[in-house]
């Protein structure tokens, strides 16, 4: 498995802060999340209105809701990437009450994580969890693209957590990989 712990630097939009004023009784769709590979100074990230070089769109998984907030889980995945990238920026889009969606919350880390090609590994799959707040008198929704995918080692492993199973030979359920590193070219 790949480690991922780089530091990221978090905030909700000056976009997402003008929605956050105005709800009430509004429903707010979660809408989509994209991967960037470009970055902004710090004091300059929540101005911003888009993310630097969208690379791909991310599959959001709700994973737990408490009155007004919401726990998702990005899954960042190589199946349709025929060059790997440096992820530096993940960013969530929300729509109020059918508006155009709006960059609402944005994460940044200068460093970046390495999404590997799909030729070089297969089923690569880099999950970021985070809890976005709202206004308690919206409604919040998250609005399911037509196709949410999992790889089938990730749902192995989940559902033997929730169950308790632990491996019979005692090993992990993912494949072992080294660490990548960006040299220019693909990783």
């Amino acid at each position: 498995m790949i480690k991922l712990e780089p530091s990221w630097q978090t905030t909700v939009t000056e976009q997402g802060l003008s929605i956050l004023a105005g709800l009430d009784d509004n429903k707010v769709a979660i809408v989509g999340a994209w991967a960037g590979t470009g970055t902004v100074d710090p004091e300059k990230l929540q101005s911003q209105k888009e993310l630097v070089n969208q690379k791909q769109k991310i599959p959001i998984i709700e994973d737990g809701k408490s009155g007004n907030k919401r726990v998702l889980r990005l899954h960042v995945s190589n199946s349709e990437l025929d060059a790997g990238y440096t992820l530096n920026q993940l960013g969530i889009y929300v729509s109020v009450d059918g508006s155009p969606p709006i960059l609402y919350f944005i994460a940044q880390n200068s460093d970046g994580d390495p999404i590997p090609s799909n030729k070089n590994v297969s089923d690569f799959l880099a999950e970021y969890v985070t809890t976005l707040i709202f206004s308690m008198r919206s409604d919040v929704v998250l609005e399911q693209p037509e196709t949410v995918f999992v790889t089938s080692d990730a749902l192995d492993a989940r559902i033997s957590l929730l169950m308790g199973i632990i491996p019979i030979d005692g090993g992990t359920f993912f494949e072992e990989y080294e660490p990548f590193t960006a040299d220019g070219g693909d990783f």
